[in-house]
């Protein structure tokens, strides 16, 4: 029997995502994050709280010839093309028993780098929380109402990462899943 895992995919085509207000982004990276990669990498900690392979952190950035961080790779349009192209999940086709792990966020949430945001731009990251923890919960409402076969494991407050910040747990749930016939 074919499972499908689910690891805090949301159905970001259901509406609403695209015009929710997002939390500010973290603190511009310094002129000694950008030195190396693995300075870059030492700040994506700060920033997010969890340790991106260093080959992911390689393929995201661009480097000059003496290593020193550029840029990205993907332009910054990108992303907005990939939104504007979702499409709302079609979740009565599937068929097969589905795991889905999610992060569940409350209004308390706050990503590493919160800390280091000054009182203005916390005060803009915590109006953005309230409306996101909502259309969080509604998303995950739809997945565990719209696939019929599924079960669902809520992490509360944790990281979109959830299989490198809560690796374990996500391993255990996984290998249940997988293996029960």
């Amino acid at each position: 029997m074919k499972k499908l895992v689910y690891l805090d995919a949301l159905d970001l085509g259901s509406g609403g995502w695209t015009s929710l207000p997002q939390p500010p982004p973290p603190p511009e990276e310094t002129a000694a994050d950008l030195e190396s990669v693995q300075r870059f990498a030492a700040a994506s900690v700060r920033d997010d709280g969890h340790r991106k392979p260093l080959a992911a952190i390689c393929n995201m950035v661009r480097r000059d010839c003496s290593g020193r961080v550029i840029g990205a790779i993907t332009p910054p349009e990108i992303s907005s093309k990939i939104y504007e192209g979702l499409q709302p999940a079609e979740y009565d086709r599937i068929q097969a028993p589905a795991l889905g792990i999610f992060n569940k966020i409350t209004p308390q949430y706050r990503l590493p780098y919160y800390w280091y945001l000054d009182p203005a731009t916390q005060e803009k990251f915590d109006s953005s929380i309230e409306s996101l923890a909502k259309w969080i919960e509604g998303a995950i409402q739809r997945f565990r109402s719209g696939v019929k076969n599924s079960r669902v494991i809520e992490l509360h407050d944790t990281n979109h990462y959830v299989f490198i910040v809560d690796e374990a747990l996500v391993v255990r749930e996984m290998r249940k899943f997988l293996l029960d016939e």
